[in-house]
């Protein structure tokens, strides 16, 4: 005979992120327990809610039980600067791992359709790994369908051997192409800024997304580009031809921990695609950070990224050595409010 105990839903109430210092710090500490291989520190969500585009929907929430006020989870509700449609919104949330199966994933999603309601939405997105079974199966239940997955994975720097791939940077100098990084490009060209920006918004659209890409207005781009925090200038590089910017890549570290640096984005315009630029670029790239970072105990850091199933560039990175990790997932739940 088996006996089942069943778990109460817990008392909770939602309120408005109200964006003091306290708040900020509990809600990151709520994330990084979630996203441990991402940890964010407090001076990152202040800094990206300074930069959003003002004309797009966006609301944070808090939860906290009702027996005490301890805040529990953390969620949002918004629009998608990068595939801003206005009738289509992005939610998420965070949730301790403690209060885990208490029906507060439940009360946080009917809390962002009931805010939501009022826009008479057309589709919901949101976000999550391949090995977040509980997380997978709450969405399915609701409606969501995988739409996009990214294959995620992660470059051990201590087994990376840049020399290895020489032959393909000679080659690609060889060719005509440069390869300069930002601080050079911020003393040698007065239009690097506009360059840069352009290049993304070109190489951005050919990524297979499941929505259409809305690049951000150039000026709100360069004020969330100047002075960025945690990008690694010598790092963040750009292939030249003569005059034009063909190609880019990208590392960030984090500023919450020393084990992990990230690539934001690497790309290569179509007339200068299939002649190593790529490769070239990320060898550049991975090469400095191998040369200048390492742990507090002295160990080479591991660099994240992601690529969409169908972009090439994943099979450029394990031919570099990255190995794969869970997948990515971007969920999508379309509904009917046509009427």
């Amino acid at each position: 005979m088996t006996t089942t105990t069943l778990r109460q839903e817990l008392a909770v109430k939602i309120e408005p992120f109200d964006y003091t210092d306290e708040t900020y710090e509990q809600a990151v500490a709520i994330y990084n327990t979630c996203w441990p291989n991402y940890p964010n520190v407090p001076a990152d969500w202040k800094r990206s809610d300074k930069n959003r585009n003002p004309e797009y929907f966006f609301e944070r929430y808090v939860v906290r039980r009702a027996s005490d006020g301890k805040m529990i989870a953390v969620g949002v509700t918004m629009h998608r600067s990068w595939a801003h449609e206005p009738r289509r919104f992005y939610i998420d949330g965070w949730l301790h791992p403690d209060y885990r199966g208490l029906g507060v994933g439940k009360a946080m999603y009917a809390h962002s359709m009931q805010r939501l309601a009022p826009f008479r939405p057309i589709s919901f997105d949101t976000e999550t790994s391949s090995d977040k079974e509980r997380a997978l199966r709450f969405l399915t239940e609701r409606g969501f369908e995988v739409k996009t997955r990214e294959h995620e994975s992660g470059l051990d720097l201590a087994q990376f051997e840049p020399e290895q791939w020489a032959g393909t940077v000679n080659h690609v100098a060889d060719s005509g192409i440069a390869i300069k990084n930002l601080v050079e490009l911020r003393r040698a060209d007065p239009d690097y800024l506009r360059k840069i920006y352009d290049l993304i918004c070109e190489t951005e659209r050919d990524i297979p997304y499941h929505a259409t890409f809305t690049p951000d207005p150039f000026e709100l781009w360069r004020k969330r580009f100047e002075k960025h925090p945690t990008r690694i200038e010598e790092a963040y590089l750009l292939a030249l031809d003569g005059d034009d910017y063909v190609g880019i890549t990208m590392l960030y570290f984090s500023r919450a921990s020393d084990k992990y640096l990230y690539t934001g984005f690497t790309a290569v315009k179509r007339t200068h695609r299939r002649r190593g630029i790529a490769t070239a670029l990320k060898v550049r790239s991975l090469g400095y950070a191998k040369a200048n970072f390492s742990t507090v105990e002295g160990q080479a850091p591991t660099v994240l990224t992601g690529n969409e199933v169908n972009n090439p560039m994943y099979q450029i990175n394990v031919k570099l050595g990255f190995t794969r990790r869970p997948d990515w997932l971007m969920l999508v739940k379309t509904v009917d409010n046509t009427n």
